[in-house]
This record gives C-alpha cells, sequence and structure tokens, in this order.
C-alpha cells in the first residue's frame, strides 16, 4: 500500500491507498442511445484510500470534469413500490419527529422533486427543492404544485433569504469532493435558523467493504462513509447530531442534526466500528478478486448451459457489476422499471434495458437482483407473469 493526499473529511495527511479499479464507466445514471455509445461512454480511474482517523473512503483520484453533462441523467429510485414505501415512511417520521406541519422544507439535489413533494403533502409544508439538473415535466408523476417550487441551481448563498425548517439532502454528499466546506459553507446560509433540522443520507459503505459487496465502487461515489465516518464529519463542522444510523437495509447512512443544542448520539462504537472498518480494508482487495472469480465461473456456467439470464435494475449496481465482470455477452438484457430508461443501453457494457413485460416472452432461466431489499417485489412480478426463474441475489 502507499499513502496519499489528505483525506477530505477530517484533513489527515496520510490516508492509505488500497484499491485501484481503471476504466470504469463516469455516468451511472446516463442511458444511451445505441449499444455503439454505452461502450464507447466517458471512463474514469478509481483509486480508494482509507483515512484510519475518520473511517472516510475516498477516490483520491477523482475528476469530476470527467462527468458527462451532454446526456440525460435518470436515476430514480421511486418507480419500485418497495422504495416509495420506504420514502413515505421517512417522509413522516421526520414530519412528526421534528413537528413539520405547515413549515418550510429546502432540499438540496432533490432530483424531480418527489420526496420533497412528499414532505409538503405530509405535511402541509411549503417546499424550495435544488438540482441544476432538473429538467420539470419528464414525468405524468410531477404534478404541477403551487406548494413546491424546484430551482435548476446550486444551493448557495445567494439563496440565503429561503429559510428552512427542515433541510433534506439525500446521496449527494458523497458525489462532493470537498464535503467538509460544503457542510462548513451550508452552516452559514441556515445560520439564522439555529433549530432548522437537516436530514443527510448517503450509501453506507460498510456492506461495500465488509461483505464485501464491490458492485457500489462507481466513479461517481468519490467518498464512501459508515454512519460513524458521516457523524463524525457533522460534528467537526459544528452540527449537534441528533440521531445517526442506518436505513432501507442498512444500506444507507443517515444523519439527523441540528446547528443548536447537545449531540443526542453517543459515539462510543466510533473506535470498534473504525477498527472492523481497518480490518475489512485490509483484506478487501483478495476478497473482491474471489468475487470476481466466483461470478465468472457462474456465468460461464450459464453460458455453457445455454441458458438465458438478466439483470434487475438499470442502475449504479448493475453498471458496477456489469463492469467488473466484463458480462456484456453472458447477460444483454437489463430489466428496469422505469419507462424514461427502455429502449436504451446500459453504460459500460452495453446492455439492452426493457420493460418486465419483455420477460414474458424471453423467459428468463434466471434474474439477477442487484438489490435483495427488492426480493419479493421482483418474485411477485416475475410470477404474476407465470415465470418461474432462479432469482440470484447479490
Amino acid at each position: 500500500m502507499s499513502t496519499c493526499r489528505s483525506c477530505p473529511g477530517c484533513g489527515c495527511p496520510e490516508p492509505t491507498t488500497f484499491f485501484e479499479s481503471r476504466g470504469v464507466p463516469v455516468d451511472v445514471g446516463v442511458q444511451w442511445d445505441s449499444r455503439a455509445e454505452a461502450r464507447g461512454c466517458p471512463r474514469g480511474d478509481i483509486r480508494l484510500a482509507f483515512c484510519r482517523k475518520c473511517g472516510l473512503v475516498v477516490n483520491v483520484i477523482f475528476e469530476p470534469q470527467r462527468l458527462c453533462t451532454t446526456q440525460s441523467y435518470e436515476n430514480p429510485l421511486d418507480c419500485s413500490p418497495t422504495f416509495q414505501e420506504y420514502a413515505r415512511t421517512l417522509a413522516l417520521q421526520l414530519i412528526e419527529r421534528y413537528g413539520i406541519h405547515g413549515k418550510t422544507v429546502v432540499e438540496i439535489g432533490c432530483g424531480s422533486g418527489s420526496f420533497l413533494r412528499l414532505l409538503c403533502a405530509l405535511g402541509n409544508n411549503r417546499g424550495i427543492g435544488f438540482d441544476p439538473s432538473h429538467i420539470g415535466g419528464r414525468s405524468e408523476a410531477e404534478p404541477a404544485d403551487s406548494a413546491v417550487k424546484i430551482i435548476p441551481d446550486v444551493y448557495s448563498t445567494r439563496y440565503a433569504d429561503q429559510h428552512a425548517d427542515l433541510l433534506c439532502c439525500r446521496h449527494l454528499l458523497d458525489h462532493l469532493a470537498a464535503p467538509r466546506e460544503f457542510l462548513l459553507g451550508l452552516r452559514q446560509i441556515i445560520a439564522a435558523r439555529p433549530d432548522a433540522v437537516a436530514y443527510f443520507e448517503v450509501p453506507e459503505c460498510q456492506e461495500i467493504f465488509l461483505g464485501p459487496y464491490p458492485w457500489l465502487i462507481i466513479y461517481e461515489h468519490c467518498l464512501y462513509f459508515t454512519r460513524t465516518s458521516l457523524s463524525r464529519l457533522f460534528t467537526e463542522c459544528g452540527y449537534s447530531v441528533q440521531r445517526m444510523g442506518t436505513a432501507y437495509g442498512d444500506t444507507f447512512a443517515f444523519v439527523e442534526a441540528r446547528l443548536s443544542g447537545c449531540s443526542q448520539d453517543e459515539q462510543n462504537a466510533t473506535l470498534s466500528d473504525l477498527s472492523d472498518l481497518a480490518s475489512a480494508i485490509e483484506t478487501f482487495p483478495a476478497r473482491y478478486a474471489r468475487v470476481l472469480e466466483d461470478w465468472h465461473r457462474r456465468l460461464q456456467e450459464i453460458m455453457n448451459r445455454g441458458d438465458r439470464v438478466v439483470l434487475w435494475g438499470a442502475g449504479a449496481r448493475s453498471v458496477g457489476f456489469t463492469s467488473a465482470v466484463g458480462a456484456a455477452d453472458q447477460i444483454p438484457f437489463v430489466v428496469d422499471l422505469n419507462p424514461r430508461k427502455w429502449g436504451h443501453f446500459l453504460s459500460g457494457t452495453g446492455q439492452e434495458i426493457v420493460s418486465p413485460e419483455f420477460l414474458r416472452d424471453y423467459s428468463p432461466s434466471a434474474v439477477i437482483v442487484m438489490n435483495a431489499i427488492y426480493r419479493n417485489e421482483i418474485e411477485s412480478r416475475v410470477q404474476e407473469m407465470g415465470l418461474s426463474p432462479e432469482l440470484l441475489c447479490l
């Protein structure tokens, strides 16, 4: 192992590199119009380093300018009933826990604004969303709503007059190369409302490195948090952490924080969490290689039998999986619930994205489920079509 530049979370000067991956697709949420375009997509390199002080894992050669801005980005999870139920439950919990009724909610990186609309509808709130990539009217699920305004811009000091009682930011912080600076700047913006609540959510990296579940090592994720490293970052940036934990089958880490008051969550688990993660990091490259070898073998067996296999879910995990195992020939199709993805092609290996109904005629022998939390939902869907493929959960 070698050492590299300082940790963007705590400033520790010598995080230790432990893993590299070359030529991976840089945009997992871009679907392409042809197989050739998908296979020729922009690519970048990953070099992961681990900070033993705070537990943050970072891609130290991340170059944000490589990210594609000329194609439409489409990577919501809202089409899944399982995720819809999770989002609704989360919205209700935040509203009730912090009394967000008739208040103002700001969401940074709101996408289509579906979660923001939930918060406003369920709590009779007013919502302001910020997302520079937002394109209105992309979905019939985006109704005209006088209570919600989405601004296609970055949330910054120019919007300091847009005071929030609840500020949400989900699955954005792990895409930012300078998270500390972002949180410190945000703290200045919301300083006028010290009792405001901030809810942040990111992928939980324990499953990636302890599993190992390497398919979420993707270019867009320049940072990999555990719940502990996420909480610690907020504390060091002057926030008062009210709650921290994991959610959605332990695949997400979250923090609920204020600018004022005492932190409610004890940090006693910090040292043991760091120790467990550090041990897993040491053995990760060897375990990663074994996982790839196992999947190469399984896919070759499928080819030898002449079986048909599809992936379910044309998102980050599928791009990570197909790029890592090189499954362009063995798996020609990826199923997704989002109709805006159908007929397009997956970044990197170029699988065609199809609707669930495609499976009626294709009749696969096996479906690789990219996230086990969706297993029951997928099983019900294929059974409704009279199919009984083997479900292989990663």
